[in-house]
């Protein structure tokens, strides 16, 4: 829960390094890419469409690695 508040937060921020770690860190810890996903959109209404873009970006990015996938799969 922690890493995707973190998320969040940098995301908003804009600190695109950071966030991607996070982002690594809360799939590590159970989340699901449709969680960072819900963080990105919360973004979107806290801190515009350049959160929210980032956010999509490295969502995009851990999907195409194959990041996240077990876990979406067997939800």
């Amino acid at each position: 829960m922690q890493q995707l508040v973190h998320f969040g937060q940098l995301l908003a921020l804009g600190r695109a390094d950071p966030a991607r770690l996070h982002a690594c860190g809360a799939l590590h810890a159970g989340a699901a890419l449709a969680d960072l996903v819900g963080v990105g959109e919360s973004a979107l209404l806290t801190s515009g469409a350049l959160a929210y873009a980032l956010g999509i970006e490295i969502v995009a990015e851990l999907q195409q690695a194959g990041e996240g996938t077990a876990r979406s799969e067997s939800q």
